[in-house]
């Protein structure tokens, strides 16, 4: 399956919003084999080193763009120390935070640069983090986030497949910082209304009593 992993991981970084599962069948499909439900899921399960690999191929991508863009970043956690920058006067590197103090760090910056594309079709609570605590979330687009929240108004959503809308929208937001507050109130408005644990547990009672 080596060779399948590889061919996922080109199609994936070609189309950035196709899932794993979609990438794997597809692959599957043209290589005429055939899994049953069990073995798909235990051969996606060992698939996962491509997940790793669209993450960090993706997540240098944005960080190199913004170097390249001149524009400030703050690198935090784990294994970023090995990152080479072209302009190492644009990166900032922080250690790795426990959990707990990672929303210190998000509630304390202005923008929150979110890269997730293995999460194609849904969010990463790191998106509605940054909306509890009055951060502007720069986040990867995908057709879910684009369903439930407003790009500029809620959060600033860049295109994976055109990296360059990365680079002008935290242009933008440095520099147009009644823009940025605006969207900060917008996204904790619509935190509070829709994503708190107890607004969850309201919306799941509500299905379960249907």
């Amino acid at each position: 399956f080596c060779g399948m992993m590889k061919r996922i991981i080109e199609m994936r970084i070609a189309v950035p919003e196709l899932p794993m599962e979609e990438a794997f069948a597809a692959c599957l499909k043209e290589d005429d084999m055939e899994l049953d439900e069990a073995q798909f899921a235990l051969f996606m399960n060992t698939m996962y080193a491509s997940d790793a690999y669209i993450r960090d191929y993706f997540r240098k991508a944005a960080v190199d763009e913004l170097v390249r863009a001149k524009i400030p970043v703050r690198l935090v956690g784990e294994g970023w120390e090995k990152y080479e920058s072209c302009n190492e006067t644009y990166v900032t590197r922080e250690k790795a935070v426990v959990f707990g103090l990672s929303f210190e760090k998000i509630a304390h910056a202005d923008v929150l640069l979110n890269v997730s594309p293995f999460f194609n079709h849904g969010a990463h609570d790191r998106i509605f983090a940054g909306m509890a605590n009055h951060c502007t979330v720069l986040t990867d687009q995908n057709p879910y986030l684009k369903r439930i929240l407003k790009d500029g108004e809620q959060v600033c959503m860049y295109s994976l497949k055109d990296i360059r809308t990365l680079s002008d929208y935290a242009a933008e937001l440095l520099t147009n910082h009644a823009l940025c507050r605006d969207i900060q109130n917008n996204a904790y408005v619509e935190f509070k209304q829709k994503y708190t644990w107890e607004e969850k547990a309201k919306q799941l009672l509500a299905c379960t009593l249907r």
